[in-house]
């Protein structure tokens, strides 16, 4: 059993209000969805480098782990398979980061005008370097004045705020990659129910006073049905835009 206690650590964390604070300085679309998905997510740096676009179902909300990156003297930056055979995970995240994700591919496909589902999410062609990451956060550190915690401190601000909204240890374990029980069938299906719940959490958290009504669903509706045929891939480049620009135009004004 994982002991709740275990989370909590000595190093610098931030809640939510301090993060806003930070992300509002946060200028670049590429790195606003990068530090988003580490605090909202709890990646590890290495996973977030090493995400391809074939990683993000937009669809179905679902961020899978299976690589990361790694620094080898004389090779570089690499991608390598994760830390353990537990950091093979998979991710639900909440609406919110689903929509900025998705606005940041659809720019990242109009920039390339071509499938982009082998492209890293982050860097494109290239994968963003270890050391262009820390010298970007250092920046934004600075410049919003917040306090010095490092890039590892994303994921025990994550740990920390689901630990605050749910005593379910076993799956923010299994969100983290950190669970070292052994995983059966059985579990899988309770698993990611139970996983899809805590990233429920965070969406209430973080839209709490927000209303649903007809014409939200209308376009909630509207916009899956656009991503699906955005996501297929069998479109020319002219049928492409056209579909994105509706896409566009309906986030906008609704």
């Amino acid at each position: 059993m994982v002991d709740k206690d275990n989370f909590i650590s000595k190093q610098i964390t931030w809640n939510l209000s301090e993060y806003n604070n930070f992300i509002s300085y946060v200028d670049d679309e590429v790195y606003r969805n990068l530090f988003d998905i580490l605090y909202f997510c709890g990646l590890r740096k290495g996973e977030v480098l090493s995400l391809r676009w074939d990683n993000i179902d937009l669809i179905e909300s679902i961020i899978t782990i299976d690589s990361s990156a790694s620094k080898i003297v004389g090779r570089g930056q690499v991608v390598k398979a994760p830390k353990t055979k537990k950091s093979y995970r998979t991710i639900y995240i909440h609406e919110t980061l689903k929509k900025e994700l998705l606005n940041y591919y659809i720019s990242e496909k109009i920039k390339y005008n071509y499938n982009i589902k082998n492209h890293f999410v982050f860097g494109g062609i290239k994968m963003i370097s270890f050391s262009t990451l820390d010298r970007r956060f250092k920046r934004y550190k600075e410049k919003s004045k917040a306090s010095d915690m490092n890039l590892h401190g994303f994921r025990h601000s994550h740990a920390t705020m689901l630990l605050e909204l749910t005593n379910d240890i076993y799956n923010v374990s299994k969100r983290l990659g950190h669970d070292n029980m052994e995983t059966t069938e059985i579990y899988l299906h309770s698993n990611s129910k139970a996983q899809k719940d805590l990233s429920d959490r965070i969406e209430d958290e973080i839209q709490r006073n927000i209303s649903t009504n007809s014409f939200k669903t209308l376009k909630d509706n509207l916009q899956k049905m656009l991503l699906q045929e955005i996501t297929k891939g069998v479109y020319n480049s002219d049928e492409n835009n056209s579909i994105m620009a509706i896409y566009e135009y309906i986030n906008k004004v609704m």
